[in-house]
């Protein structure tokens, strides 16, 4: 039976404290568990014996390292980073540095798409891991191809099926699977017999050792769409079904095909399945569409189909000797990124650009303050660039609660000529946070998030700003019109795979009411132009938005 370690069943934080470790150890070489530990401790990442932090590490520290609770926990986490391909073992078995392939993860602001491809893609045995044992699966892949045949799957056929086949890829291996545990579902006992004698002949107990290996494909699955829980099992959902179709034709490439094919080819089959692989989690790879038709060719194969993921299947040593540009050395790889974001067209959502009018004229002395100062000293340590000076201002007020960033915003608008007043935090009959006046009968009410309270807006955010729209519709705190927006402003735009999105449009088709959303990098950018132009700004744009406001 496969063994995959279990860190946590949780993977939205499997993928935050990997980015967490890139985000402190991405320029250093070499990284040992204890570095990981220690990165992990600075963020408040790890737990040990009712602790956090420096007191966690006191309380899990133990001559044996066997015994430390910490270590064995980053133990865990590495090796199912290695098992994905985000990083690799380096001089030595357990001091690692991360792939081209981590890097990308590590640095989209939404990953999902790309960690799910990460899974699917993962297969033994490989040159990365050292697994015991003559097993050969893609092991997530093969769960959701069963679950597709069977429509659900509970922990003990996953481990009595997939888990212990020893080649997905025999067709008659694969029947006989999908026949016993149709089987088992009629004939009682059955399976529990299976099961004692996997662990009888592994040596391994059923419980809880045994059912700890399927932790982490029990919380993958719902995690990524391709599956529900019901009653503890797993449901297939459409989505599950359409990427089981996709893994059906797809070519399938193992280590052990890829060991068998000419050096030219073998350079051409990291690429395309690395491009492909982007390709598959939304990524715009047209600019080397011709580059992988070119190097798919050469292997007789159509690009856009290919599975093999060589930081997942291949040691750093095998991709060095084919790509060194591949390898990332201090964080940087010597590959040109041709390839750097998502797809606009596999959005969800659509974006606004902002239309803004410059007025020429002195700034009104209104804009004579602290913040005003700010922002010219940004723009003179940047060159002159305002999309750096914004970048930079907008980092000054990461921890800001709400004292501070209310007024802020308040300010920002004003400076861009609007006349917009700030509520005191906790005046609940004022119901918005903010207003901007839009003349005697129309105005927008604006819900403001500061990053104390969330980093990134969310749907609790829009929802607060439907009801304000609908208050001031109904009480009239102030007049306004139907069909002119209400506003979400906060620190960071929501991610762009964000329900956000989908919840604006709803509310659209609903109740015909139009929620903007605007970030604050946009109106620190537009700031910084209008003083940079010694002009004033007009957006017109805004008193209809609908949807994420972007420069």
């Amino acid at each position: 039976m496969l063994r995959i370690p279990n860190p946590g069943s949780d993977l939205d934080s499997f993928v935050a404290i990997f980015k967490d470790l890139y985000d402190i150890l991405g320029e250093v070489d070499d990284i040992s568990l204890d570095d990981m530990t220690y990165a992990l401790i600075s963020r408040n990442q790890v737990t040990s014996q009712g602790a956090a932090g420096e007191e966690a590490l006191r309380r899990s520290t133990r001559a044996d390292r066997s015994r430390d609770p910490l270590y064995n926990q980053l133990k865990m986490y590495a090796e199912c980073y290695r098992m994905l391909g985000w990083i690799h073992p380096t001089s030595k078995k357990l001091l690692f540095n991360f792939t081209l392939l981590g890097q990308y993860v590590a640095e989209s602001e939404w990953p999902k798409d790309l960690v799910c491809e990460s899974f699917l893609a993962a297969a033994y045995p490989n040159q990365v891991l050292e697994v015991k044992g003559n097993q050969s699966i893609r092991i997530f892949s093969s769960i959701l191809l069963a679950l597709d045949e069977l429509e659900t799957l509970s922990r003990d056929e996953m481990m009595a099926g997939p888990f212990s086949m020893e080649d997905d890829r025999s067709t008659q291996s694969w029947r006989a699977m999908i026949r016993f545990l149709n089987a088992a579902r009629s004939k009682k006992n059955l399976l529990d017999r299976r099961l004692d004698s996997i662990s009888e002949e592994r040596g391994i107990k059923r419980k809880p050792t045994m059912e700890n290996y399927t932790r982490l494909p029990l919380a993958f699955f719902p995690w990524s769409g391709y599956a529900t829980k019901h009653r503890g099992r797993l449901a297939i959902t459409d989505k599950g079904k359409l990427r089981a179709d996709e893994l059906r034709r797809s070519c399938d490439f193992r280590v052990s095909d890829f060991e068998t094919i000419s050096v030219k080819q073998q350079k051409a089959l990291i690429k395309v399945g690395f491009y492909d692989l982007l390709s598959r989690a939304s990524y715009d790879t047209g600019p080397v569409q011709g580059q992988r038709n070119r190097l798919a060719a050469g292997i007789g194969i159509k690009a856009g189909d290919v599975i093999f993921s060589a930081f997942s299947q291949l040691s750093r040593t095998s991709i060095g000797a084919l790509h060194s540009d591949f390898l990332l050395v201090g964080s940087k790889s010597a590959l040109e990124r041709e390839v750097s974001k998502p797809s606009a067209h596999k959005a969800s959502h659509q974006v606004a650009k902002v239309r803004f009018n410059l007025q020429e004229g002195e700034i009104p002395d209104l804009k004579k303050s602290e913040l005003v100062s700010a922002v010219e000293g940004s723009l003179a340590a940047s060159g002159g660039d305002a999309q750096v000076a914004a970048e930079s201002l907008h980092g000054l007020y990461v921890d800001a609660n709400q004292n501070e960033f209310y007024p802020l915003i308040g300010e920002l608008f004003t400076i861009l000529g609007l006349d917009c007043h700030v509520n005191r935090a906790g005046q609940n009959y004022a119901r918005a946070d903010a207003v901007i006046e839009l003349g005697e009968d129309d105005s927008i009410p604006i819900e403001i998030k500061s990053p104390g309270e969330e980093r990134e807006i969310s749907i609790k955010a829009v929802r607060q700003a439907l009801e304000n729209k609908v208050i001031f519709l109904s009480r009239q705190p102030t007049p306004c019109k139907p069909a002119t927006s209400t506003l979400v402003v906060g620190y960071n735009l929501p991610n762009e795979r964000s329900e956000v999105h989908e919840l604006i449009d709803d509310i659209h088709k609903a109740f015909d009411v139009s929620v903007g959303v605007i970030g604050l990098r946009t109106l620190l950018f537009l700031v910084c132009v209008s003083l940079q132009e010694s002009a004033s700004i007009e957006l017109p744009d805004i008193v209809n938005l609908r949807g994420v406001y972007d420069v």
